[in-house]
């Protein structure tokens, strides 16, 4: 029987069941089609075990975000669901007016979102409606009236608003409720907010669907603006009178929004102030309704005009025009509002962020919401402009028809060609200046290659500078923040350049004055001489084309390939841990399935009950009162990456008496990097120093991992001197680290920096050196036996050497070289064929191989 089970966790991009185990076959042992369980097996399907004999398993979530075809079309979705994970970065208020200020934040970036809405509903409504109907196919001489054709697009538009309300909207069908776990002692919120250890994180904005009806509402009011638009402009007398009414609608649609109040504070309608709750989300249901019922009745009105009005497709679709520039002011508008709302935020709170320990304060100051957010919006301009560009080109080309998109997609594109202009001086100024520390990152990397009894350089030396490289490419994640809060200065002041020089009538011949003359700017006349805006907006088409190019390829690859779709939503593994709060099309928060699915394993494992199933319902595959016959003794759950962030989760929401019975591994996580000074509500330090002490955890990281880096300590002194550094559990006072003589890692308390690659013989005769690991591959390096031995308390600390051959006992290798069993998969960690308590999961044990097989890179 096994003493203990190694339970592996992915990170982002899906990373297959054999990969993470190491192993040529898997079987998946417990879970369903989605929440997977896997071991490692032979080509005959029986488990295989490491060489002591304990169980290694791999929990899979990566189909979560990445399972079925239809997920591929999320990728269009990516802007909302930046704009939606920008909440939970606002800085957490602590008084009345803070609290205010963030109230605001967060009906600020709920308009947005609508913005967003209403952005994709006009974009699509130009390449169906304008594009392809009204200026292509009416001038294609077919025997049915220009009318029916318009009509026939506006439909057509009105139906893709609707396919992209429903592409997130996947029912789950809740298994689990968080509340009857009782409460936690880590992890709680604070001011109103909900901390990753209370229940109502995970119930989610209560508001969701009706704000899903409101932004469906929006999009058809985009529609139904054109259609009466139309036939305002045909001659219809009452289509003239009722045009506004779409306007009156959406204005309902967006005083209903910003009153809703703030999404991240009504998180749930349970607790203190559910009454008050209760009745916000009943009238704005009540109000999403009546919204429903007038924009049924203003796109009916709309399709009717349009169909009784004798049309005459010339020139550009009626209303265009006006609704570009209308949302180009209110995206601009609110924008700048959300800046100036997170700034006074993050001034507000400046006093309590400077008590947090320096390497854990947050991003840009506070300002990562508002950046995010900024981002998302960039990217929706970016990829609807590219989309309209990209029809505009291939109707052109299909024909001799001149297909013309709005005057203001030319300053959209004299705007990101003015943008790819500014990047590519800061990339070229920062490979300079990369250049010029590109010695100092080689003689650091000696410096760490260089050790043992005497000391001595363990790489060959064509590596060292490679490895060197690798290191100050890792460091580039460090400008990010710099880059992200450059953009959203850029992108504010060009969209305030492009609204001034509309309004000035610059396309009526009134050039606007320096410098919004310099900022923005439209094509010269046909058969006019080139000037320097031609040049601009031609690298702007190009740029923006790329983007439409790139995302119509990688949508067809996913669509096409489960790999694909990996790669490509790597963003989702990201972005939808977190609920829907901001915007209703965004898929389904994964962390309310994926953490109780993972309590669950760990509990059986050590043969308790599930706290968060609910009283007498059954999970996704069987009964939650099975419990595992034969328990181990304790389990140890190494999470990579993004798993670290769902790892912590799930270690808060185990029952507090079997605690002291689980472990806790993280490598290549990026609980500080990103997710501690992104998210500083949900991962404060007092959090981490909590986890520490509960789950004896230990860390590992590289210099060469370009995506994580170290969490509990900082402030390292350089290789090659006396080496010390700070840490969380001690943070005022320095303390010494230890270098392994062996294999060189850095033990700076339970988190070691390991060095990559593993450095071995010069000669290249034992080990040959082929690439650096960076993010990936964690398990294969030769300390990883050695930190479990750690986490399990079998060893006080990582100070301590072995290598074979000498008197010291070595730990026996886990999850490497193992050993084929005959025992059917679940032997010894429970009844065959019954691995998770339950009888029989996803069908019954199989392969993990299929569309996971294969597959040799993680990140």
């Amino acid at each position: 029987m096994a003493d203990w089970v190694e339970l592996r966790v992915h990170g982002v991009s899906g990373t297959p069941p054999d990969y993470m185990l190491g192993s040529a076959h898997t079987v998946q042992v417990a879970g369903d089609d989605r929440s997977r369980t896997f071991r490692p097996a032979d080509a005959l399907g029986r488990e295989v075990r490491a060489l002591d004999g304990h169980v290694l398993e791999a929990f899979h979530w990566g189909r979560w975000t990445s399972g079925s075809w239809m997920q591929a079309l999320w990728l269009l979705l990516i802007p909302f669901g930046i704009v939606n994970a920008a909440q939970f970065m606002l800085p957490p208020p602590s008084t009345a007016a803070q609290r205010h200020l963030h109230a605001l934040c967060g009906a600020l970036l709920r308009t947005v979102g609508l913005v967003l809405t209403a952005l994709f509903a006009l974009a699509d409504a130009l390449v169906v409606a304008d594009l392809v109907a009204w200026q292509w196919l009416a001038e294609r001489g077919l025997p049915v009236p220009d009318r029916v054709v318009v009509v026939a697009g506006l439909v057509l538009a009105a139906a893709l608003v609707t396919a992209l309300s429903r592409i997130g909207a996947v029912d789950t069908g809740r298994r689990y409720r968080f509340a009857h776990a009782g409460s936690r002692d880590l992890g709680h919120g604070a001011d109103g907010l909900a901390g990753l250890g209370d229940a109502a994180f995970f119930d989610g904005d209560p508001d969701s669907p009706a704000l899903r009806r409101l932004h469906h509402a929006a999009g058809l009011l985009v529609v139904a603006w054109l259609g009466l638009s139309v036939a305002a402009d045909g001659g219809t007398g009452w289509a003239a009178g009722w045009r506004w009414a779409p306007a009156v609608v959406l204005g309902l649609v967006v005083l209903v929004v910003l009153l809703v109040g703030d999404p991240e504070r009504r998180t749930t309608a349970r607790g203190a102030g559910a009454a008050e709750r209760a009745r916000t989300v009943r009238w704005t249901t009540a109000a999403a309704r009546v919204v429903q019922l007038l924009t049924g009745a203003a796109l009916l009105l709309a399709l009717v005009g349009v169909a009784v009005t004798d049309v005459a497709a010339v020139g550009r679709l009626p209303g265009t025009e006006p609704a570009v520039a209308a949302l180009v002011l209110a995206g601009t508008v609110v924008v700048t509002l959300l800046v100036l709302a997170v700034a006074a935020l993050a001034a507000g709170t400046r006093a309590a962020a400077r008590r947090v320990l320096s390497p854990f304060r947050r991003f840009a100051g506070g300002m990562s919401a508002a950046a995010a957010t900024a981002v998302g919006c960039f990217l929706a301009v970016g990829s609807t402009a590219g989309l309209t560009l990209g029809v505009e080109e291939l109707l052109d080309g299909l024909t001799a028809t001149d297909v013309d998109v709005p005057e203001l997609l030319q300053r959209f594109s004299y705007a990101w060609g003015l943008t790819a202009l500014v990047f590519a001086g800061l990339a070229l100024a920062g490979r300079l200046r990369a250049g010029r520390r590109r010695r100092a990152f080689r003689d650091r990397a000696q410096a760490a290659m260089t050790f043992g009894d005497p000391p001595s350089l363990r790489l060959p030396p064509p590596w060292v500078g490679r490895t060197g490289a690798a290191m100050q490419r890792a460091r580039a994640k460090n400008a990010v923040p710099g880059v992200l809060a450059a953009w959203t200065a850029l992108g504010i002041v060009l969209a305030a350049a492009i609204l001034a020089a509309s309004w000035s009538g610059r396309g009526a011949g009134e050039d606007p004055a320096f410098p919004v003359s310099l900022l923005t700017g439209v094509s010269s006349p046909p058969g006019g001489a080139v000037t320097g805006d031609d040049v601009v907006i031609a690298l702007g088409q190009a740029t923006l084309l790329g983007i439409g190019l790139v995302t119509v390829l990688l949508a067809r690859g996913a669509l096409r390939s489960e790999g694909a779709r990996r790669g490509l939503n790597v963003v989702w593994d990201v972005v939808a841990f977190w609920p829907r709060s901001a915007h209703p099309f965004v898929p389904p928060p994964y962390a309310s399935e994926v953490v109780p699915a993972l309590v669950r394993r760990i509990c059986w494992h050590l043969g308790v009950p599930d706290p968060l199933e609910d009283d007498g319902e059954a999970g996704p595959a069987g009964p939650a009162s099975a419990l595992n016959p034969a328990p181990v003794r304790e389990v140890v759950v190494a999470a990579h990456s993004q798993g670290s962030l769902i790892s912590l989760v799930a270690l808060l929401w185990l029952p507090e008496q079997v605690r002291d019975r689980v472990r806790w591994v993280t490598f290549g996580s990026q609980l500080r990097e990103q997710f501690a000074r992104g998210f500083p509500h949900y991962v404060p330090p007092e959090l981490l120093r909590g986890m520490a002490g509960a789950f004896r955890w230990v860390n590992l990281y590289r210099d060469t991992d370009p995506v994580a880096g170290p969490v509990t300590s900082w402030d390292h002194t350089r290789d090659g001197g006396p080496l010390s550094s700070r840490r969380l559990d001690e943070p005022a006072t320095r303390q010494p680290d230890w270098v392994d003589p062996r294999t060189g890692r850095r033990v700076c308390g339970n988190e070691w920096r390991l060095l990559d690659p593993v450095p071995g013989d010069l000669g290249l005769q034992t080990r040959a050196v082929t690439g650096t690991g960076g993010h990936s591959g964690y398990w294969t390096d030769p300390d990883w036996a050695l930190a479990l031995e750690v986490a399990c308390g079998r060893l006080p600390d990582g100070r301590r050497s072995w290598a074979p051959g000498t008197g010291d006992s070595a730990p026996r290798a886990r999850g490497s070289a193992p050993r084929a069993t005959a025992e059917p998969p679940g032997d010894g960690a429970g009844p065959p064929g019954d691995a998770d308590g339950r009888p029989g999961a996803a069908g019954g044990p199989g392969r993990g191989t299929g569309g996971d097989a294969g597959q040799t890179t993680s990140v």
